[in-house]
């Protein structure tokens, strides 16, 4: 089992290679107007709390809110590694704030929902378990990231997002214990 753990391991690698590579010109641009990656940190995390906030008034705006913030969040550990500017610091400080917009965008949907279903409570409360353990393990646990599906989805359909995500976390959970197992 632990050659399928470094298996999936070494397909992330190559997904964030792949992915690199093929932004390199908008890191030669960004380099150049001298933009860094906290910046793009904090632009996703500005636009993923305004879209969370217009989840409460409008899903179109929402969309195009969080999908920005999302494409900033994807350049920014980009332009750390393509500016050797990694850092332990700078990964858990991103990992922070996306944390931040999925919690803010799950408090948006239990505003909208009437806050009369459990599901939109328990939801949040087993994200927030589901990352604290990964947290308290230094990320070294297999963890399924589906936010940009959450919130696509959270666009069309707030139960059928909810329920995609909590199915997601428990799948989460399990990976855990049955990982924490093997290693």
């Amino acid at each position: 089992m632990r050659a399928f753990q470094k298996s999936l391991k070494e397909f992330g690698e190559t997904i964030k290679i792949k992915k690199d590579e093929f932004a390199r010109p908008i890191f030669k641009f960004l380099v150049f107007i001298k933009v860094s990656p906290l910046t793009l940190s904090f632009l996703a995390l500005f636009l993923g709390l305004a879209g969370a906030f217009y989840l409460t008034i409008s899903r179109g705006v929402f969309l195009i809110l969080v999908a920005l913030g999302w494409i900033f969040d994807l350049f920014d550990g980009g332009l750390a590694r393509y500016k050797n500017d990694c850092s332990g610091q700078g990964f858990w400080f991103d990992y922070i704030l996306d944390r931040i917009v999925v919690l803010s965008v799950m408090v948006a949907v239990f505003f909208i929902s009437g806050r009369d279903n459990i599901l939109y409570i328990f939801v949040p409360l087993l994200y927030c378990v589901v990352h604290l353990i990964y947290a308290f393990n230094r990320g070294k646990l297999v963890l399924i990231y589906v936010h940009p599906i959450y919130f696509l989805l959270t666009y069309f359909n707030i139960f059928y997002a909810s329920v995609f995500f909590l199915t997601v976390n428990i799948i989460n959970l399990c990976l855990f214990v049955f990982f924490k197992k093997i290693a």
